[in-house]
């Protein structure tokens, strides 16, 4: 077997890499080393070798450099509702806005129920007096026209005739006495009158009467009230008439200071 010594060469070369540096340099001393020869050919790859031990963890290295934007990934599925958060606190109160424009009339809403009757209001004003239904006199009898244009009955308005007076009755005794009026609105007296009331209406007393004033009120056609005006009326504030054709006298008494029907 002729030997090698390029290839004794070389392994010695190689185990003395392997060696410590103080004891290479000792072997170099001891072996007579020649010069280098040529670069032998390369030699076949041998077989893999066993995976060495896990070697201790290096450093972190320094951070790299941004790297380039990557492509938009697919829309995820929406997440589940979190909870309910904590309530934040109140902000502070925002300026008044400008008034809006009024919307559109709401539908009509049902009828509501009907409330509790309010209290007497003040009397209006008097008004003023309507002109005087259209009459006929026939001697002491009269009659009115009706609103369809008819004509009611005549009523005898002369009363029977009284026993001779002593004069000490009062001066106006007897029902042909005063001013005559006819009236189809409501009306206020105004001293001793005779008042022929020829439709629904309300005489108004006299607010001012003097003792022994009198007034006769005559109805017709339609109920008649009788309003004491600020003086009760036989201890009442009003009186009604309700039947037709019938006449009240009405005296004003001082000392009692009311309307008494005579």
């Amino acid at each position: 077997m002729k030997l090698d010594y390029n290839l004794v060469a070389v392994c010695v070369g190689a185990l003395i890499k392997l060696m410590p540096d103080v004891v290479a340099k000792e072997v170099e001393k001891q072996i007579k080393v020649g010069p280098r020869g040529l670069q032998g050919l390369r030699g076949l790859t041998g077989d893999q070798g066993n995976i060495g031990p896990q070697g201790i963890k290096g450093d972190t290295g320094p951070h790299g450099k941004q790297g380039a934007q990557g492509v938009q990934g697919l829309t995820g599925k929406n997440g589940k509702d979190g909870k309910q958060g904590l309530t934040g606190v109140p902000g502070v109160t925002g300026l008044r806005g400008r008034a809006g424009f009024d919307g559109k009339p709401g539908p009509q809403g049902e009828k509501g129920i009907i409330g509790n009757v309010g209290p007497q209001g003040d009397r209006g004003p008097q008004g003023e007096t309507g002109p005087a239904p259209k009459h006929e006199w026939l001697g002491f009898k009269l009659r009115f026209e009706n609103p369809d244009g008819s004509w009611g009955k005549y009523t005898d308005l002369k009363g029977p005739k009284g026993d001779r007076g002593d004069g000490t009755g009062a001066l106006f005794d007897g029902f042909n006495h005063g001013d005559l009026y006819i009236v189809s609105n409501n009306y206020t007296t105004s001293g001793n009158e005779r008042i022929i009331c020829s439709a629904p209406l309300t005489v108004f007393m006299n607010p001012q009467p003097f003792n022994d004033e009198t007034v006769f009120i005559k109805r017709m056609n339609g109920e008649v009230t009788i309003d004491g005006n600020g003086h009760d009326i036989d201890d009442d504030t009003t009186a009604i008439m309700t039947v037709e054709y019938t006449t009240l006298r009405l005296t004003y008494a001082g000392e009692l200071q009311q309307w008494v029907i005579t």
